[in-house]
């Protein structure tokens, strides 16, 4: 086979670089930001890019850009010249953190930056002392979509299902557990019956105040008395420890929080489906950074589980550090 070197030094690292932001982000001005570079200057090397490949490569829409079949086909392709590239350079693969000035972004749900922040907040400076760690309230769908248009670097949460383009991993298995106050003239022990006779508070994003609990309730034909419902977790936690009321949180928040706020952690008395907690990422986007990050919650998250288990207290399943 022929091998046309005029066209082969067309495709400089510049617009391989350009391309994979372009899959990532699917936005010129997203991919500008996260490259260093001007929206016309992206715009420009796009256009070079349909010139070489002759192919639209990506469709405008009014939020962004939608990749054509081609340009799937060409991801792999370009992460691996990339890669490739890297190695022939020279250059180390693997991030030093003690050297970063990286702003790393995560975002996800309450539980997430409740649970993580003090003790990830330590270690992250301990390690990396130049760099920045932020925290974003953004969930499910909401999450991925800043994850693709690369306003973030991470989402942390509970994602039934991940679309393509992304890649997800399992930090941790949360499961249920019911709060009350300590002194509760009912409780311990937690039964269903005195369950069921309860005042209940709930988290809802949009004010509902039906959960997970009462799917599993109906269809044995029983039903709770839900009270007050409310947006984070820490306010369930504020109200249970202010009346007779109780709730079933996570367990990673009740390990960390129970106790500053004077509750009392009960098993449930019926059994509720647990849920895993995951990372998320673009996927095809090499980040040595991000693997490094995620490394560092899954240290956190496996040595606390064995300091609990060595002291002998309840471990359903695999809880998130204390703080620090």
């Amino acid at each position: 086979m022929d091998i046309d070197l005029n066209h082969i030094r067309r495709f400089d690292g510049a617009l391989l670089l350009v391309f994979r932001e372009l899959m990532a982000t699917g936005q010129t001005t997203a991919a500008a930001r996260r490259l260093g570079l001007t929206q016309s200057t992206v715009s420009h090397a796009l256009r070079r890019l349909r010139d070489l490949t002759g192919d639209p490569l990506f469709q405008r829409r009014p939020d962004g850009l939608t990749p054509t079949p081609r340009a799937h086909e060409l991801l792999p392709i370009v992460v691996e010249m990339l890669r490739l590239s890297q190695a022939l350079k020279g250059e180390p693969g693997e991030f030093d953190p003690a050297a970063s000035t990286r702003h790393f972004r995560i975002a996800g749900p309450d539980i997430v930056s409740t649970v993580l922040a003090g003790p990830l907040a330590h270690r992250f400076a301990q390690h990396a002392p130049n760099a920045r760690l932020s925290f974003g309230f953004i969930v499910g769908a909401a999450a991925l979509e800043a994850l693709r248009r690369g306003e973030i670097d991470m989402a942390i949460g509970h994602f039934p299902s991940v679309p393509r383009g992304f890649a997800a991993s399992t930090l941790w298995e949360e499961e249920f557990v019911a709060i009350a106050r300590k002194g509760h003239p009912r409780f311990p022990p937690l039964d269903l019956a005195g369950y069921l006779a309860a005042d209940h508070v709930l988290v809802s994003f949009s004010g509902r105040f039906t959960g997970v609990v009462d799917r599993v309730l109906q269809p044995l034909g029983l039903a709770r008395r839900v009270v007050a419902s409310f947006p984070l977790f820490l306010s369930v936690f504020d109200a249970v420890a202010q009346s007779d009321a109780v709730a079933a949180v996570p367990y990673s928040l009740c390990e960390r929080h129970a106790e500053t706020f004077g509750l009392a952690r009960l098993p449930m008395p019926i059994a509720v489906p647990g849920f895993p907690i995951v990372s998320v990422r673009r996927a095809g986007v090499p980040d040595g950074g991000y693997e490094w990050l995620e490394a560092l919650i899954r240290r956190m998250v496996a040595e606390y589980a064995d300091e609990i288990e060595a002291r002998g207290e309840w471990l359903p399943r695999q809880p998130v550090p204390a703080a620090v």
